[in-house]
């Protein structure tokens, strides 16, 4: 994907309203997001505005369906399609 970004989104749960208006700041037109670990919790205040994903094994932690759930081969091929990643945490 030209000129964009993969956010991975890593805070802890009390951090992630603090990193996710950081990320913001950032977030240009192609850009996906990655939300992982505690942070999926604040899900909710995340733009849908861009594609947002979850990894497979953390789905259980999701009271939404307001992301993709995808598994670790396929967060490989997204790292790969993108021009940068920049983790949040």
């Amino acid at each position: 994907m030209q000129n964009s970004t993969l956010f991975l989104i890593q805070s802890d749960y009390a951090n992630t309203p603090i990193q996710l208006q950081r990320l913001g700041a950032l977030l240009k037109e192609h850009d996906h997001i990655v939300v992982m670990g505690e942070a999926i919790l604040h899900l909710h205040l995340i733009p849908s505005t861009h594609p947002i994903y979850v990894l497979e094994n953390e789905k259980i932690l999701l009271h939404t369906n307001q992301s993709q759930v995808i598994n670790y081969t396929e967060l490989a091929d997204l790292i790969l399609q993108h021009e940068k990643v920049i983790r949040i945490s």
